[in-house]
């Protein structure tokens, strides 16, 4: 059974033991986590324990308490048949546990982390940002920062310690195969090995999984490990620290320790998964701690933790963290980029893309594996391996095959919008887009409003009186996903008196905001307004829809409003291939911002290719639109007629498979007509053209296929029923 596998079977049978943790006091839960991981590491836990207390620091073994024999019973009663669960298992393992026992405080910390007036303390810090690294993005990171044996190696946000473990148990590993002496190799990398945290539980299940190894080994009489506690008020001399620390919630990011602590020297190696915590879920005091400590790397705490780790390397050292690609392109990271750029060599970047976190399900956590050397990049080059596409990211790793690497002067990437690491952009596609003009040239650009309380305000439109439709309740466009040109509109808002209610909630639940609701319910004068609408968040690619007038539109939804006469033409040309290739380059996210669109290159048009990508778009919204009635959840049209004309099912089909057919043809063509007017506007040579061409490929092959609204009678009666369903309940409402 594989380590993935072991992991998960473990999983599957304590969620069958019912653990409700958060229904136990703090200080009781944190004792009866250390006996339930006890009871799962195996053997005597009592010796185990004890072997724990005696590698921490002083202060430190204080900070948990004793678990009592009556906890460590509650335990045995919790795991009745789970005797060494862990002790043969991946080594990861232990923290996977430790992540799965504290999923109950993720889920109510989350709620705390969202709210709009939060006040966070280091606890929801702890159990929001408690993601745990898989064994083998330690293992590769500790391979491109070197050997260690020799060498000091500092993990600041060390959790459970999966990257300290790692360490010594390679560093074990190639001691017996040189056959030198393990004991003083063990005692050699336990006085190399430094970690910190705010999280003392964390501590000392790293602790309990440095036990488990010097038990497996045999060995005793061994150094105490280098674990520190930097939290606010979980120190043991809380009165000295708060002296040292005006600002304790920074942690290791603080750089006010006296002469001595861990975090006053440096490195040969920094590694680790430091926590990610954007800015939106920072409360105001660490948000504007980090703006005041951190000016060009405050945007979140994963990007505050690259630059101190970076100040925490010897010259020469390296630093290896997995981290957060948006940090690779997004415009709100271009300061820190440009400063990285200036002050130390990229060493490698592997981009993972999503699903690396075995507990992590999504797609919204994209990674990076980042490796910088604290050094001038000189005349080196950068590489980047491009892991996004690719299935089993470690066997791609152990291949190191060419085909998905890139080597990139640094300097190239001054030449990218805010220094984005666009590594895989062809030279031709960065000359095109300097010699172009932008979207914002053509079009208002405009983000949509945030009501506060969804479930207050939005419904479905069969949900309310047909009869306050368009007065009281008023179609609301939402994301649509990765739909093109047309998508129902199947969301109303409450907008009686102009929003009032709306208004008022955005007042009390910003109160910060002093009653300047438009920061909040932006851009109110396009409300109503005919345009076209764009997904926020898309896995797929950017798309752009037709916005009917009479709506409001969502953040999610926000919205372009070209003059009427552009309107189509620039709906054809930001549902090409070409531009959303742009896009991507742009903002490869999953996230499509205002900020990104007014940026997008519009290239030369001669008036008769506007005109033609006019009308390929009226097509497209009509067969779309056709396409999409069969679904009947559109708040902005009328049902009444559709059951009357489409009741017969070999019709229907037929109909629709015209309109699919109508739709794919005239998509192709303006994806070929946008190609063609960029190799005649900038002269592209035949490699150039490839080069364009090929990306514009790749943003092909992520677009989403346009495919029948059914696919039998059986589906087709089933969709009438559900539209006639919903007309007859929004009626019976009014």
């Amino acid at each position: 059974m594989s380590g993935k596998s072991q992991l998960l079977s473990v999983l599957a049978y304590l969620k069958k033991q019912s653990l409700r943790l958060g229904e136990i006091s703090e200080p009781e839960k944190r004792r009866l986590l250390a006996a339930l991981l006890l009871q799962c590491a195996g053997g005597h836990p009592a010796e185990l324990f004890s072997l724990t207390g005696e590698l921490l620091p002083a202060h430190l073994a204080l900070q948990l308490g004793i678990p009592s024999q009556s906890e460590f019973q509650r335990a045995r009663q919790w795991l009745p048949c789970a005797p060494n669960l862990v002790a043969s298992l991946d080594p990861g393992v232990l923290s996977y546990l430790y992540q799965f026992f504290c999923a109950g405080d993720r889920e109510r910390s989350k709620e705390r982390v969202q709210q709009a007036n939060k006040n966070s303390t280091d606890d929801d810090t702890i159990a929001f940002t408690q993601l745990y690294t898989p064994t083998w993005v330690a293992d590769y990171l500790l391979d491109q920062c070197g050997t260690i044996e020799h060498s000091r190696l500092l993990d600041p946000s060390c959790g459970a310690g999966i990257f300290l473990w790692r360490a010594f148990d390679r560093g074990i590993e190639r001691a017996r195969k040189r056959q030198q002496p393990v004991p003083s190799t063990a005692r050699q990398l336990l006085s190399s090995l430094h970690g910190c945290d705010i999280d003392p539980l964390g501590l000392w299940v790293c602790a309990l999984g440095f036990a488990q190894r010097l038990r497996s080994l045999g060995l005793s009489d061994m150094p105490k490990l280098n674990l520190e506690l930097v939290g606010s008020d979980r120190t043991s001399d809380a009165d000295s620290f708060k002296q040292q620390h005006s600002q304790p919630t920074l942690g290791s990011l603080s750089r006010d320790w006296q002469p001595g602590h861990m975090l006053s020297t440096q490195y040969d190696v920094v590694v680790g998964n430091p926590p990610y915590l954007g800015r939106k879920l920072l409360d105001r005091r660490l948000k504007d701690q980090l703006r005041a400590k951190y000016p060009l790397s405050h945007q979140d705490l994963c990007t505050a933790f690259i630059e101190r780790g970076i100040e925490l390397l010897k010259p020469g050292g390296r630093l290896g963290y997995i981290t957060q690609a948006s940090l690779l392109y997004l415009p709100t990271y271009g300061k820190f980029r440009e400063s990285l750029l200036h002050s130390s060599f990229i060493v490698q970047v592997v981009e993972l893309g999503a699903k690396v976190f075995p507990l992590q399900s999504g797609e919204k956590v994209n990674s990076i594996l980042l490796v910088v050397e604290n050094a001038s990049a000189e005349q080196r080059q950068s590489e980047f391996i491009d892991l996004t596409q690719t299935a089993n990211k470690v066997a791609a790793l152990e291949l190191n095959e060419e085909s998905v690497k890139f080597r990139v002067a640094q300097s190239d990437f001054q030449q990218h919008r805010q220094a984005a690491f666009n590594y895989r952009v062809p030279a031709i596609l960065v000359s095109m887009r300097s010699r172009s003009a932008r979207l914002q040239e053509f079009s208002e650009i405009r983000q949509g409003l945030a009501t506060s309380d969804n479930g207050r305000f939005i419904k479905y439109w069969w949900e309310v009186p047909v009869a306050e439709l368009g007065k009281r309740w008023i179609p609301y466009a939402k994301g649509g996903g990765s739909e093109r040109w047309y998508s129902p509109i199947a969301t109303v808002i409450d907008w009686q008196d102009d929003g009032a209610a709306v208004k008022q909630a955005v007042a009390e639940n910003y109160p910060y905001l002093n009653g300047k609701t438009a920061w909040v319910i932006k851009n109110e004068r396009f409300y109503f307004l005919e345009g076209l609408t764009f997904s926020l968040v898309n896995t797929r690619q950017l798309s752009v829809r037709y916005l009917p007038p009479g709506c409001i539109f969502d953040v999610g939804g926000s919205c372009l409003f070209p003059e009427e006469e552009d309107r189509l033409w620039v709906l054809a040309y930001m549902n090409s291939s070409l531009i959303s290739a742009y896009a991507e380059i742009l903002n490869p996210t999953i996230n499509y911002q205002v900020g990104d669109l007014k940026e997008l290159p519009v290239i030369p048009l001669a008036a008769h290719v506007r005109l033609r990508l006019a009308d390929l778009a009226a097509q497209c919204i009509q067969n779309k639109r056709f396409l999409s009635q069969f679904g009947s959840t559109d708040a902005t049209a009328s049902q009444a007629e559709w059951f009357a004309e489409h009741r017969e099912y070999e019709g229907a089909l037929a109909a629709c498979r015209l309109a699919v057919a109508g739709l794919d043809a005239a998509e192709r063509e303006i994806d070929a007509t946008v190609l063609r007017q960029a190799r005649e506007q900038f002269s592209l040579t035949p490699d150039e053209f490839l080069q364009v061409t090929s990306l514009s490929d790749r943003a092909l092959s992520r677009r989403r296929p346009v495919t029948l609204p059914f696919q039998s009678k059986q589906q087709f009666d089933a969709l009438l029923a559900l539209a006639r369903q919903r007309t007859l309940i929004s009626a019976s409402e009014s």
